[in-house]
């Protein structure tokens, strides 16, 4: 043990956190993207049910109203934004030739540090991703009740 590392733990009950970690991150953007495609899913299926069941609860409803204009175009602009959201980003992870180029003539614990380091970089840019599509179901969500409101409103016209 050297001066450096003297008193610290070593890298290895670091190293053997980080797959652990990218395991845990990959299930919370699959379920991050899961959440995008289920209320995508959910928003077309009721943005295309609701004017037939408006047509059946109210036959003299005109389709020519804009609160249902506006609903339809509340609707495609969740969609817009779920396919940005799903397609947005990717996980990060530290590239293998980048550690064989650069890294190559350092010492064991130095690369071990690096790889460690660089590891972290990465899984914060992974958690700022997923940060990112929860907050896009959120922003997709609160969308569509206003969506839902429009909807409401064009059914109850008198």
């Amino acid at each position: 043990m050297n001066d450096q590392t003297r008193g610290r733990p070593g890298v290895e009950p670091a190293q053997a956190f980080v797959i652990p970690s990218y395991q845990w991150m990959l299930s919370r953007l699959a379920a991050a993207d899961s959440r995008i495609h289920t209320l995508l899913t959910f928003v077309a299926t009721v943005t295309f049910a609701v004017p037939t069941l408006g047509k059946a609860i109210r036959p003299d409803i005109p389709l020519e109203s804009p609160p249902l204009f506006i609903a339809l175009f509340i609707a495609l602009s969740i969609c817009a934004f779920g396919v940005y959201a799903r397609t947005h980003g990717g996980i990060q992870l530290p590239h293998p030739q980048k550690f064989y180029d650069r890294w190559r003539g350092k010492s064991k614990d130095q690369f071990e540090n690096d790889a460690l380091y660089f590891a972290a970089q990465a899984f914060e840019d992974n958690k700022r991703l997923v940060e990112w599509k929860a907050d896009a179901v959120n922003r997709m969500s609160g969308l569509f009740a206003v969506e839902l409101l429009f909807f409401f409103l064009w059914i109850s016209r008198v």
